[in-house]
């Protein structure tokens, strides 16, 4: 690896390709080289914004490029074959969640890149949103004692801003559970372990999960989360917990100002501050605005390039046991329909 800046390839122009891009172009010591899109015009706009070079798929880019790492932004059904591009080539690469359209995608991917000198993480930002690093911290910590309960919230208007509406289409993404609930599921994996049990009910709209609801079984915890994207169009992106210790409560509202709540007996209510990195926003489509998760997930991607370690936080084994967890959702959901 050189000395200089981690030189990044972004496959990918899209709404989640923009926001990487616009996250490596304020990060010191990453370089945005290269853009690859099936539309020209998209890859040549963003291209410009951040100083990279067009082109129209992977492979040119990888050829035309000194590329150290690439940022895979592709519709979920594209991800396998673009990982195998990039570690067939040597190259390290950040793709965005989910790994694969389901599990067994999800293990054969693991399974033919294990033993690979790549880097390889899953982009699984909530892990690294300030909020929920706050509560992870708070959780390890203790001080307000042990965690009884948590409800997990993720909800959203139909996506409508995707490259030929590809999301929608439950064989490419997976519909809402594997697109936006899975955010809650991998966290909760993340936070608490392994579930031992599952119950999980949801509706069915063109083929896909719209909405699920899940109660996970933890001894001595309540553990729940719900997720869809059936919302009307008026209705603003919204991600939420309610975590309840012993002795306190812990509220977060992305829809709020302030986002974070926490509620103690004897104290008036408090607004504790979850540490922001030095990001911006970023004006664009979709459910986001603070760049705040992205920046330091995307940081952390490459931190693990230069110190040329394999990410400890959301490495590829991580990624596939959270579609298992998923798949046993899946299935829990369907006994439903019998």
């Amino acid at each position: 690896m050189s000395s200089g800046p981690i030189r990044i390839g972004i496959a990918g122009a899209g709404f989640m390709g923009k926001t990487h891009a616009t996250c490596y172009s304020m990060m010191p010591g990453a370089k945005v080289v290269g853009i690859s899109d099936v539309r020209p015009e998209q890859a040549a706009k963003l291209a410009k914004e951040v100083g990279a070079q067009p082109f129209d798929t992977l492979d040119h880019l990888l050829d035309q490029t000194r590329a150290d790492a690439v940022d895979i932004c592709l519709p979920t059904d594209l991800h396998e074959e673009a990982i195998y591009t990039a570690v067939r080539r040597g190259v390290h690469c950040i793709v965005e969640k989910p790994i694969a359209p389901d599990a067994e995608s999800a293990r054969r991917v693991a399974g033919k890149i294990s033993g690979s000198k790549s880097i390889v993480m899953v982009a699984h930002v909530i892990r690294f949103w300030p909020e929920y690093e706050y509560l992870k911290n708070v959780v390890k910590a203790g001080e307000w004692g042990r965690l009884t309960a948590l409800a997990m919230m993720r909800m959203s208007p139909r996506p409508g801003w995707t490259w030929n509406n590809w999301n929608l289409d439950p064989k490419r993404s997976g519909g809402a559970l594997l697109d936006l609930h899975i955010h809650d599921a991998d966290y909760l994996r993340y936070l608490l372990g392994e579930p031992q049990g599952l119950d999980a009910c949801g509706v069915k709209v063109g083929g896909a999960w719209d909405y699920v609801s899940t109660n996970y079984h933890y001894p001595g915890m309540a553990v729940s989360a719900l997720g869809g994207w059936n919302m009307p169009a008026t209705m603003p992106f919204k991600m939420a917990y309610r975590a309840t210790f012993e002795k306190a409560h812990l509220d977060f509202d992305s829809s709020r100002t302030p986002t974070l709540l926490l509620y103690r007996e004897g104290h008036e209510v408090e607004t504790p501050a979850a540490p922001r990195p030095n990001a911006g926003s970023i004006d664009t489509i979709g459910n986001i605005s603070a760049l705040d998760g992205y920046y330091n997930e995307l940081r952390y991607f490459v931190d693990c390039v230069q110190k040329g370690v394999q990410p400890e936080r959301s490495g590829v084994a991580d990624a596939v046991a959270t579609m298992e967890l998923i798949q046993r959702e899946i299935l829990s959901v369907e006994q439903k329909l019998r």
